[in-house]
């Protein structure tokens, strides 16, 4: 079974779930998923999860992300993109390049945006988009999120082309309508291109046509213990090994290597002596606490337990 991560250059017009979808009918995949959606619109980076490294998404919801777009200066969308139909026109435009430095400078930091109607958010079970397409407006809490960065690539008046790295769940077409709206001018997102998902890069990230056409995924996966080689690591004694992929909580006695500080709550990976993934724990215990442990308490509890060692 192919288990690993592959970094898919995302072409336009499929949703995030289109790709993951063909990527599971070619090679026959048990399970599949994304880190982070990208819309039909958008190109890049899209991680995609496959078999067992599915377990691991969660520790990815998290991560920061990298754009790279072109703002539309003078043009309102009721979508927020080139997608929607244009509710506002400006043709006299005066923003100038230190005017938006300006806002990029405002804009950076903490940021508290109202989400788009036409995004996944549910309410009462339903998308979004899907009460927008219905012609209906749902008042949105605002959400607050960082923007650790933005940044002007090129100015040609009416196109503003950007850069920006910030937290999850940022709607960088709300961002842009912010902005077009502080301007006095409107604005609205020509396109998007995601370049990195936490340390995952467009760099090394290979195009849908290109990976459907091989037979095999091998040679494109990144190993799940790769994946998550921010995290630190435990090494269970072979005769644990076990025990430990049934999912026995993990004994001081079953220990027998860690090169960190222990303290309750920290998430680790799990691996045999032979450096085999077995699982992702959390600890239960604060270091101070473990010289007086009895070998058969309990020092962590898995999250995620794999089929094997990987």
């Amino acid at each position: 079974m192919v288990n690993g991560i592959i970094l898919i250059d995302k072409p336009k017009g499929l949703t995030s779930y289109k790709v993951v979808e063909k990527l599971v009918r070619k090679f026959h995949l048990k399970k599949a998923g994304h880190l982070g959606t990208l819309d039909p619109a958008a190109t890049g980076l899209l991680p995609v999860c496959l078999n067992e490294a599915t377990k691991i998404v969660q520790f990815f919801i998290n991560k920061d992300k990298e754009y790279e777009g072109t703002m539309l200066l003078g043009i309102v969308t009721d979508t927020g993109d080139m997608e929607g139909k244009i509710v506002k026109e400006c043709k006299a435009l005066k923003a100038t390049e230190n005017q938006i430095h300006a806002l990029f400078r405002k804009f950076t930091g903490k940021y508290f945006q109202t989400p788009p109607m036409y995004s996944a958010i549910k309410r009462d079970g339903k998308r979004l988009y899907s009460l927008a397409r219905e012609g209906k407006q749902i008042e949105r809490k605002k959400r607050e999120g960082t923007i650790y960065s933005l940044k002007i690539l090129c100015f040609s008046p009416p196109e503003v082309k950007f850069k920006v790295a910030c937290s999850k769940g940022t709607y960088l077409r709300s961002l842009v309508n912010d902005i077009g709206k502080d301007l006095g001018c409107g604005a609205t997102l020509k396109d998007l291109r995601r370049t990195k998902v936490g340390d995952f890069s467009i760099e090394n990230a290979k195009s849908l046509k290109e990976i459907l056409e091989k037979d095999n995924l091998e040679d494109y996966l990144i190993d799940i213990n790769s994946a998550l080689k921010g995290l630190p690591q435990v090494t269970v004694k072979a005769d644990f090994v076990r025990k430990a992929l049934s999912g026995t909580p993990l004994y001081k006695v079953a220990i027998s290597n860690k090169d960190f500080k222990l303290h309750k709550g920290l998430t680790v990976k799990v691996l045999s002596e032979d450096k085999g993934l077995i699982s992702i724990a959390k600890c239960t215990r604060e270091e101070k606490d473990l010289a007086k442990l009895a070998e058969n308490g309990i020092v962590f509890n898995h999250i995620r337990v794999f089929q094997k060692p990987l």
